[in-house]
């Protein structure tokens, strides 16, 4: 395993089959600075698997968070892909969390047990997905007919861009705060961290207008031949009584086609016993496969720590566990 540059990394995993959003370098230096990021790879020489990482220090502890993995092909082999687990974990940290959305396969999770990794005390993000293909229609249950068609007969607009304008961006941000306040979610964004995350060309912006504008709802997408995914999104209260969400997905949905990517996966899904459970009602009314992600990995030196961050995160971060 070496460590590289963030540059090396992006020019080291471009031709990479597997290349989820969390791994975009832009998208890592929207969420911290570039000193806080770690790239590895497995050589440089013929690199096969790779990672960057977000380094955390707190209360004299340091972790290494790596969301997501890139991937030179899915037929990797397993002793490479244990191999690479394993000298991640002899890096210098106290705690290091993996949380992998590549398609889970028995061959990924023997290989992380035989690497040391176990899972966590209490995950708290779920493991389990979505793949739409735009290649047909989607079977849609009945709520999603009705919603399309009074979305339709209400002559919706839609606008989708790669380089939002500043103003764009700022309105985003304006409709996401005013949706977690309503919804008590904690998915905070800044139109700094969106305009960060945009110069990688492959995220998308998609509004949803009225006739005259006005914004009705809104989503942000990443595009790849393996790993289109659904990453934020928004409907505004008028946007809900014009089915505005409806159409948002459908248009994503018909984008991607016309730009010869087959499948989208909808993000994680949160079946659940609480106010979560209406988004995943809304997403499972589209057709399509389950998925499950490989997920959430755990390794710490010493053996107390897995049951304090499990009561961090549930007590003190308010993390709500799935």
């Amino acid at each position: 395993m070496q460590i590289i540059s963030l540059q090396q990394y992006k020019q080291l995993t471009s031709d990479f089959q597997w290349q989820p959003f969390t791994q975009s370098v832009d998208f890592l230096l929207s969420q911290v600075n570039e000193d806080g990021i770690l790239c590895l790879i497995d050589n440089t020489d013929n690199p096969q698997i790779a990672c960057g990482a977000i380094i955390r220090k707190k209360w004299g502890k340091t972790m290494l968070l790596v969301k997501g993995e890139q991937l030179k092909t899915f037929e990797i082999k397993a002793k490479l892909y244990r191999e690479f687990y394993e000298q991640l974990s002899k890096l210098d940290f106290d705690i290091i969390e993996l949380n992998l959305n590549t398609p889970y396969s028995f061959e990924r999770e023997i290989a992380l047990r035989q690497a040391g990794y176990l899972r966590p005390v209490g995950l708290f993000s779920t493991t389990l997905s979505k793949y739409v293909s735009t290649n047909q229609s989607p079977v849609l249950d009945k709520s999603w007919q009705r919603n399309l068609k009074a979305a339709h007969n209400a002559n919706l607009n839609y606008l989708i861009t790669h380089n939002p304008s500043d103003s764009q961006l700022t309105d985003y941000c304006k409709y996401n705060d005013e949706l977690l306040a309503r919804k008590q979610f904690a998915d905070k964004l800044s139109a700094e961290q969106l305009r960060t995350m945009f110069a990688d060309k492959r995220f998308a912006l998609c509004y949803i207008t009225t006739a005259d504008d006005q914004i009705l709802a809104g989503g942000i997408f990443y595009m790849h031949p393996a790993a289109s995914t659904f990453l934020y999104s928004f409907t505004t209260l008028q946007g809900r009584e014009l089915a505005a969400s409806y159409y948002l997905y459908e248009v994503i949905i018909k984008y991607l086609k016309e730009n010869n990517i087959s499948a989208f996966d909808l993000g994680r899904l949160s079946p659940a016993a609480h106010n979560k459970n209406n988004l995943f009602l809304f997403k499972d009314g589209i057709g399509g496969d389950y998925v499950s992600y490989v997920g959430e990995w755990q390794r710490c030196r010493q053996k107390y720590m897995p049951l304090a961050l499990y009561l961090l995160k549930k007590n003190y971060w308010k993390l709500t566990q799935v």
